[in-house]
């Protein structure tokens, strides 16, 4: 339940004293009942105040020692109450019937006696508990609770109705209704502002609201500040995963490049070694195609015919070749054929890797090789 603040009037009588103060044992600080408190709006909220809340004895005691004021300054505390008191509430108030009384001591009586300021406003904070209902048929829209004291406020005319004070006739001017005051405004229902670090104020509405506003406002930039911060984080973080795959691709394509420097070194130093003149710029499959003449002959016969085809019949010659050298059999059936001194290759598009075959395993490569090509004839010349 929220918690505000409520400027109450009742009537007080009082006597000067010989020190000339005005004094009141039993003045009528409030009553029980329906109270109506005019919003900010124009709109009224009729409150209801019972007797459990007004006669609670944590409401009573609050009463004792609370400053007097000439009018409603706001809420009082220790900072300001040197500047409002003219006057004090002497003991914690009692029930009288439907009332609550306590000894209450003006110590500017000018305030009343020249004035006209004679009834008395509480003012005081309660939890407003919004439930609706009737009271000795009086209906009202919510109920005040948990009342706590804050001051005691000098008034010409209050809500309360019933707390006026009344002085002897030596003690006052004499008085008409012409010469009365005009009523007090309505007094603003203030509400309730929390500030950081737990401190609690009375204010405006329009001050709330407007306080409300700003912590609004800033509650929405710190969640764009932590927007922005989390998109930022993500793209560091992709950014890294990103920096981690690159140096993997370079890596990569240098292993790549590596082989590829490798597999070409391989196949020159084999067509070096049969005889064949290698130019920087020769393929891969020219200069097995040149190699596979100088071994087979120059009837063979290699236009149309896929890299796989010329690559196996590359490997074939060459491991051929290597056996005869070698002095052992021409296709290696009846022994374990002799591997190349140098391996051969592929391609340079990377899928090339240094390598040897024997004579049985390069045959079936480019046998293979025609039989996903079955329209090519032998690569071999009879």
């Amino acid at each position: 339940m929220p918690t505000e603040q409520r400027f109450d009037v009742t009537p007080i009588r009082a006597t000067l004293t010989e020190d000339g103060y005005l004094l009141d044992p039993a003045a009528v600080i409030t009553r029980t009942g329906v109270f109506e408190y005019r919003r900010a709006d124009g709109s009224v909220r009729r409150e209801y105040r019972p007797p459990e809340e007004v006669f609670a004895r944590e409401h009573l005691d609050s009463w004792r020692g609370k400053p007097i004021t000439a009018g409603h300054p706001g809420r009082v505390e220790a900072r300001n109450v040197r500047r409002h008191a003219i006057g004090a509430v002497l003991s914690p108030a009692r029930q009288d019937g439907e009332n609550l009384v306590a000894e209450v001591i003006v110590h500017e009586p000018t305030v009343v006696t020249d004035q006209g300021l004679r009834e008395l406003s509480c003012g005081y904070v309660a939890d407003i508990d919004d439930t609706p209902g009737t009271a000795n048929g009086q209906p009202y829209d919510c109920i005040q609770r948990k009342l706590r004291a804050n001051h005691l406020a000098i008034v010409a005319r209050g809500r309360a109705g019933n707390a006026r004070l009344n002085l002897d006739a030596a003690d006052v001017h004499s008085e008409t209704e012409r010469d009365m005051p005009a009523e007090n405004p309505p007094t603003r229902t203030m509400s309730r502002v929390r500030l950081d670090g737990g401190l609690e104020y009375q204010a405006e509405p329009e001050v709330v609201r407007e306080v409300e506003k700003l912590r609004g406002d800033v509650v929405a930039a710190n969640k764009r500040a932590d927007a922005a911060e989390a998109e930022r984080d993500t793209l560091q973080t992709k950014a890294k995963e990103h920096e981690a795959e690159l140096k993997k691709a370079r890596e990569d394509a240098a292993k790549e490049a590596g082989e590829a420097v490798r597999a070409r070194a391989g196949l020159e130093a084999t067509a070096k070694q049969h005889g064949v003149e290698v130019k920087d710029d020769h393929t891969p499959r020219q200069i097995r195609e040149a190699v596979l003449r100088k071994l087979r002959g120059d009837a063979l016969k290699l236009d149309g015919k896929s890299d796989d085809y010329v690559e196996s019949a590359y490997d074939l010659a060459v491991a051929d070749a290597g056996a005869a050298k070698g002095g052992g059999a021409a296709r290696g059936d009846s022994a374990a054929p002799r591997k190349t001194e140098f391996p051969a290759s592929g391609s340079l598009r990377g899928d090339e890797r240094p390598r040897s075959l024997p004579a049985s395993d390069a045959r079936r490569r480019m046998l293979a090789g025609m039989a996903r090509d079955p329209m090519q004839t032998s690569a071999r010349s009879n």
